[in-house]
């Protein structure tokens, strides 16, 4: 499969993909055909029957724009917002949510004394449906508001949703970010070759010599079937934050830096959550493009028709968690954040003022690794006994983890530390040729003393 971006396979492809791109003299239209028919076989190599949802998808966003634009009539505009909308959705809920439901209301049922005969779709889940589906609905409501003219090249907007540098796990590109960039003569002399290759090179450590690495100490910690001591707990909660973070983070950064070999500038979607000071703060640097979406697409909407901030992020967090899977468990998460941003709203003033920026930071820390504990069992009740080992005080550390590995994460951490200080991401734009050496010189190092045998999935594919 060529999904993975730090395997042999995919940059053997990526390099093929970019001499043809640059070897094509400055024509978009053929350019982008080249970076379509490139998205298509990477998509493939995964499932190649999965390709006609994305462009079902590709086709009805396309047509029904185009409609939109072109009525006079707003009922018209409003029908065939709705059939982009119905449709992108009910392919969603069918794949990731239909067998959800029905074992929910098989339950429910049951529990009335009754039967019900339905059986469960035996499919797998497509993988980036999650994030192209979203992609491709805030293309069509920008339309329908006015903001956006559309796509007449039908190539460049399906492009436009199945570029691959983050086709699999976003980042959830807005139309107007991504389509002037791909209606716009790329020259070569102009593409930052440094910001790519350097934001590559992050990414391919976080995810090879960091989460990966950590993934073994993190299953072995869940998979625990006797209960943690307090310490092991509150470990595991920060590995897991780290493996999480680190993973997902991993891959936006390598899906950055490859776009960036093309000339296609991508959104950033983590800024050092780890140094978060509220809840609010938290979701402004975890998954921005997926808080930004909810916001404008979601939040806004529903707040001019309720007008109650609080009713609406009742709705939206646990829609929030429900996006990321079909569990219970994601669902309490979505509220368990609610609670979290109520709460902290609600003391918000001269009390918060007063505590240190450490010590928000240190509670946020806190407060997100414990959410994470949630986000990764497989019941709530698994969560309730990560809570119960909080309390016990018992202190012992049980948990398999070599200092080699521990010792590579606060390296990471030093690294993090540094850019929250330095207050940029530390593109290397203006380094001289030794200092760049030294940095590479020191990745290569990182990667051969923490990276381990085993190349693991991206987390967020089950996404």
């Amino acid at each position: 499969m060529l999904i993975f971006f730090h395997s042999f396979p995919f940059i053997a492809f990526f390099l093929i993909v970019f001499v043809v791109y640059w070897s094509i003299p400055k024509h978009k239209a053929l350019r982008n055909s080249i970076l379509l028919l490139a998205s298509y076989i990477f998509y493939a190599s995964w499932n190649y029957k999965f390709l006609s949802l994305l462009l079902t998808s590709t086709l009805v966003d396309y047509f029904c724009a185009q409609i939109i634009f072109k009525s006079s009539s707003q009922t018209r505009k409003k029908v065939f917002l709705w059939i982009s909308i119905s449709v992108n959705l009910g392919l969603l809920a069918t794949f990731k949510y239909f067998n959800f439901f029905i074992d929910n209301l098989r339950f429910a049922a049951e529990a009335l004394g009754l039967s019900l005969s339905i059986n469960n779709l035996e499919i797998l889940l497509p993988i980036g449906i999650s994030f192209y589906t979203f992609q491709t609905i805030s293309y069509t409501v920008e339309v329908y508001k006015g903001r956006l003219q559309p796509i007449t090249h039908f190539p460049t907007f399906a492009l436009y949703v199945s570029y691959f540098p983050q086709l699999i796990a976003g980042p959830i590109e807005k139309a107007k970010s991504l389509m002037p960039q791909l209606e716009t003569v790329k020259k070569f002399a102009d593409v930052d070759f440094k910001r790519g290759l350097y934001l590559f090179v992050i990414g391919f450590i976080k995810k090879v010599a960091v989460a990966d690495t950590l993934n073994p100490i993190v299953s072995a910690g869940f998979e625990n079937s006797g209960p943690l001591s307090s310490l092991d707990t509150l470990v595991l909660s920060y590995l897991f934050y780290l493996q999480i973070y680190c993973d997902f983070s991993g891959y936006s950064n390598m899906a950055r830096g490859i776009s960036e070999f093309f000339g296609i500038r991508l959104s950033q979607n983590f800024n050092l959550p780890i140094f978060a000071k509220n809840p609010s703060d938290f979701w402004n640097r975890w998954h921005i493009t997926l808080s930004d979406w909810v916001k404008v697409y979601l939040f806004v909407p529903l707040l001019v028709k309720l007008r109650n901030p609080y009713l609406v992020s009742l709705i939206c967090f646990p829609l929030m968690g429900l996006w990321h899977g079909a569990k219970w468990t994601f669902v309490v998460w979505g509220f368990y954040w609610l609670l979290a941003t109520v709460i902290v709203n609600l003391i918000k003033g001269s009390t918060t003022r007063k505590i240190p920026d450490f010590v928000k930071v240190v509670l946020t820390l806190h407060v997100a690794s414990i959410g994470l504990l949630l986000f990764r069992s497989d019941s709530f009740v698994q969560w309730l006994d990560f809570l119960k080992n909080f309390v016990t005080g018992n202190l012992t550390f049980n948990l398999i983890a070599s200092p080699l590995a521990l010792s590579g994460v606060v390296l990471f951490l030093v690294y993090e530390l540094y850019l929250h200080f330095r207050n940029d991401y530390c593109y290397p734009a203006n380094w001289g040729l030794l200092k760049m050496a030294a940095f590479y010189f020191g990745c290569l190092v990182y990667y051969r003393v923490y990276s381990g045998t085993a190349i693991m999935d991206y987390y967020y594919l089950q996404f």
